[in-house]
């Protein structure tokens, strides 16, 4: 009786309070460049298999081949018809095209198939700067071509900018440049404060932010960072909540107070770095101080990322704390239940998706970044 008693306590518990699930380890890679990368990444990959890179810190963007290693440039970093400035994000849409979002010349570059550079167009509320703000920057696409970025209320009043603390997901459709509200989440950001050439920021720390990904058919999964609880968004507006999950809760140490400010001071340090070519001699530049929390968190999210990647087998990839070194990532089916985990091992980070499987970056004993193929787990 008593065995019984217990058996239905657990069945009757929520799920959140269960353990979570025993994680795989990463399958080994099968394909490997042999060049190394300095970083940050961003990579895509191109219907026969080679894939587009960037790499932020030596500013190249060039397709490569793990068969005959061999590496062509793209596009250069430059102001001509057929060359960049930035990468925001990049993404492969219908017909196999690559699309570049060049923030800093306010359009986008297309890449053919075959990975070279063929033309760019405007972005949304380009020449207008409150109006480029405002406009939702892609993240990914669908199946069907459409754009899916965030959207925030914005304002700039007595000379100083200041932002909504919720923001939206929207959908957009290019072809007839629609836009559809999806579903609203929570996520302050604190415009820096300027005062005699002084930009103070404030580190955000660890704060619960929700996530978001997109399946090919149009659905977007919204992970609600409260409890770590699945929204799924259908194509045609319908919401469902599913079942919270597991995720072990883990204390704010002075040790990650001190990994946060480091890991966003090399970030500023690095966005400095590469926008200095583009400023204007002569030009004054504030000195950046940053601020931390006030008061710090106490309890780390349930999440390590700010995005959720979905595989070739429609398996949402979520970024979430462990209690060991390497990144953990639950498989979550589009209905938002856990149907795998992957663990990662310390060093290598995920880099995305293609149909020959997955792509990951280990950096080594220089600190370099190596970046290599596996099978899809």
């Amino acid at each position: 009786m008593r065995n019984a008693l217990i058996i239905a306590l657990l069945a009757a518990a929520p799920l959140s309070a269960q353990q979570p699930r025993a994680a795989r380890p990463l399958p080994a890679p099968n394909a490997q460049l042999e060049e190394p990368w300095s970083g940050p990444l961003q990579l895509v990959e191109l219907k026969n298999g080679d894939i587009v890179v960037h790499d932020s810190r030596e500013k190249r963007l060039v397709v490569t081949s793990f068969s005959s290693q061999e590496q062509r440039e793209a596009a250069r970093d430059g102001s001509g018809p057929l060359e960049y400035r930035s990468v925001m994000a990049m993404w492969r849409t219908v017909g196999d095209s690559v699309q570049i979002l060049d923030l800093m010349q306010q359009r986008i570059l297309v890449l053919d198939p075959t990975g070279r550079a063929r033309r760019t167009q405007p972005m949304a509320g380009a020449g207008d700067p409150m109006a480029l703000m405002r406009t939702p920057f892609t993240r990914t696409v669908d199946a069907q071509g459409r754009w899916y970025g965030e959207g925030r209320d914005m304002s700039f009043e007595g000379g100083r900018l200041s932002f909504g603390d919720s923001v939206v997901v929207v959908r957009t459709d290019p072809r007839t440049a629609k836009a559809d509200s999806l579903i609203k989440f929570f996520n302050i950001v604190r415009a820096p404060q300027i005062s005699a050439q002084v930009m103070r920021m404030q580190v955000p720390g660890y704060p619960k932010y929700d996530i978001w990904g997109v399946f090919p058919d149009g659905r977007v999964m919204l992970l609600r960072a409260n409890g770590y609880v699945p929204e799924i968004v259908l194509p045609d507006g319908q919401r469902r909540r599913a079942a919270a999950l597991p995720y072990p809760r883990l204390p704010v140490t002075e040790a990650d107070k001190k990994a946060m400010m480091d890991s966003v001071q090399k970030a500023l340090d690095e966005g400095l770095r590469q926008s200095a070519g583009m400023v204007p001699a002569g030009t004054q530049m504030p000195r950046f101080e940053l601020v931390p929390p006030e008061p710090w968190q106490t309890e780390k999210p349930p999440f390590t990322g700010d995005r959720i990647l979905i595989d070739p087998r429609g398996r949402a990839w979520v970024p979430v704390v462990d209690r060991t070194p390497g990144q953990r990532y639950d498989l979550l089916n589009a209905d938002g239940a856990i149907v795998d985990a992957i663990k990662l091992p310390p060093r290598v980070q995920l880099l995305g998706f293609g149909a020959s499987g997955m792509y990951t970056a280990l950096r080594d004993e220089d600190d370099l970044l190596v970046i290599r193929r596996h099978p899809l787990p």
